[in-house]
């Protein structure tokens, strides 16, 4: 998660996704001289196994496929368009995309022992886990405040804790500065 977050993400369901979109850094920019170099947590298959069992998806005797890690990956990105459609970075046909990569995680609705009842991936391993963890998601609300930084130049996904959920960057201090001066400089320009 983002340093400037206030609160945490509640659930850790909303935590842990936003982990994953995060795996992927795509920030470029140049702060005070210094450029922001981004990259891909889970380029190797030994980080992706260790980003997996650090959020209890893989158990410690469970091995990882190549496969898993494709299906890691292609849900990380689906994530990532999703959210960006809506912070306007991409146009709302990609979702047809998202929606089909997302059929690739079913889930059930199961009774458990006490009584309650939650919705548990259909298909087994992790496949199953990162369908547990989207349910949680979107069973708990989390989905809802996960965002993607309006910045074009950062695209880093933070959990918005405004009032209002009308939360567009990252960080105030950094992105929405950015953007505040940038806007400024262009009015002033204009005049």
């Amino acid at each position: 998660m983002n340093d400037d977050d206030e609160k945490r993400a509640e659930g850790v369901g909303a935590e842990a996704l936003l982990d994953l979109v995060n795996t992927l850094d795509e920030r470029s920019f140049t702060i005070h001289g210094v450029q922001h170099r981004g990259g891909d947590d889970l380029a190797e298959l030994s980080n992706a196994r260790v980003w997996l069992r650090k959020r209890g998806l893989l158990g410690a005797r469970r091995t990882l496929a190549t496969d898993d890690v494709v299906k890691l990956i292609e849900l990380r990105r689906a994530l990532r368009t999703a959210l960006a459609v809506r912070a306007g970075h991409q146009e709302a046909t990609a979702f047809a995309e998202v929606n089909e990569v997302l059929a690739g995680f079913p889930l059930a609705v199961q009774l458990r022992h006490d009584g309650t009842c939650s919705l548990a991936g259909t298909a087994a391993g992790i496949p199953a886990a990162l369908g547990e963890l989207l349910a949680q998601v979107v069973v708990d609300g989390g989905w809802t405040r996960i965002r993607m930084c309006a910045a074009p130049d950062c695209r880093w996904v933070f959990f918005d804790t405004s009032r209002n959920a009308s939360g567009r960057w990252c960080s105030m201090r950094v992105c929405g500065n950015r953007d505040k001066t940038r806007r400024y400089r262009e009015r002033q320009a204009s005049a």
